[in-house]
């Protein structure tokens, strides 16, 4: 007698959901730099971790930190305010 396979995705047998939920969960873990995959944890949690820890490590997020995006946008506007002033004294208007 043969059985249907049951619906999953990758060699762990959960639905979309369930993986979906394991993957938000890794994602939102993985947001500490610090923090390793949790070894006690089994199954498609284990392997989201996995996989989502090892995406972190090969290929970091591309968009720069708050903090840096801050100080980009405070360097560019101490340089304008100095073409500026330096625009006024020489009697340029903008």
């Amino acid at each position: 007698m043969c059985f249907a396979r049951k619906p999953g995705l990758g060699r762990y047998n959960a639905n979309r959901e369930q993986w979906r939920a394991a993957y938000r969960w890794a994602r939102i873990r993985a947001r500490d730099p610090d923090l390793q995959p949790d070894h006690r944890c089994c199954g498609v949690d284990w392997a989201a971790q996995l996989i989502v820890w090892r995406l972190s490590q090969v290929a970091p997020s591309p968009t720069p930190s708050l903090r840096r995006r801050l100080e980009g946008i405070k360097a560019a506007n101490e340089i304008i305010d100095e073409i500026l002033g330096v625009e006024a004294e020489c009697g340029f208007e903008c």
